[in-house]
């Protein structure tokens, strides 16, 4: 979605809000929610191979980009 300024909103992950509260990364960017929601993936893959994003977990992430980018 565009802002006033006909620019995509700023969207943010951090893991330690989702999924391991010692985990510093963060992704941010204009994004849509669909490529964040990859990124988070990937992340979770490469760095946290043990952990299983649940169905409510995912859910939670992508509503939570949504609501940041206004869908």
């Amino acid at each position: 979605m565009l802002n006033n300024f006909g620019l995509r909103s700023m969207i943010k992950f951090k893991c330690k809000d989702f999924l391991l509260k010692e985990c510093e990364f963060e992704a941010k960017g204009t994004h849509s929610v669909d490529e964040m929601m990859r990124m988070v993936e990937v992340h979770a893959g490469d760095e946290h191979r043990t952990l299983r994003l649940s169905p409510e977990t995912i859910e939670r992430i992508r509503s939570s980009l949504a609501k940041q980018s206004g869908v």
